[in-house]
């Protein structure tokens, strides 16, 4: 199908949102979103760790998977600042912003399709989930500047 050049407007509106979505101001709102959930999950697990007999509701890996992709999103964010567009790839590593927005991203995709998501039983989920639905709402304003897996995948002809 072929569709018309833009206009010269819409140019000019098209790049002046792609500044704002890839600009340093709006990935550190993002990652003040992106702590928050951090900072829920570190709660709950650190709470269930010091308190004898209280049901474990976040798995060890699950908790160093959020660390990992909190390092990955410093990471990114240093890159970012530094001027290095790479940090928009989907590279799935560390100083990429799809590796730091990960863990987010599955926790919701888990207890969307489990009815019976381990740490959605925990008395403090409302506070997780709430920090996370927050992080993935700021994210959808930006998000579309970054690499989507599919054209990595395209690209070395998988």
């Amino acid at each position: 199908m072929v569709y018309p050049l833009p206009t010269e407007h819409e140019r000019r509106a098209l790049f002046w949102w792609l500044e704002q979505a890839s600009s340093l101001t709006a990935w550190r709102r993002l990652y003040s979103y992106h702590q928050r959930f951090v900072e829920a999950v570190r709660s709950v697990y650190e709470e269930e760790q010091r308190t004898v007999g209280m049901k474990q509701t976040i798995d060890v890996s699950w908790f160093a998977s959020v660390l990992n992709g909190q390092d990955a999103f410093d990471a990114a964010l240093e890159r970012l600042r530094a001027g290095d567009r790479r940090c928009f790839d989907f590279l799935g590593a560390r100083g990429h912003f799809s590796e730091g927005l990960l863990q987010v991203e599955w926790w919701q995709d888990m207890f969307v399709r489990q009815d019976r998501f381990a740490p959605s039983m925990s008395p403090r989920w409302r506070e997780i989930g709430e920090a996370m639905h927050d992080c993935l709402a700021a994210r959808l304003d930006i998000s579309l500047v970054l690499q989507d897996r599919s054209m990595r995948l395209r690209r070395s002809g998988r």
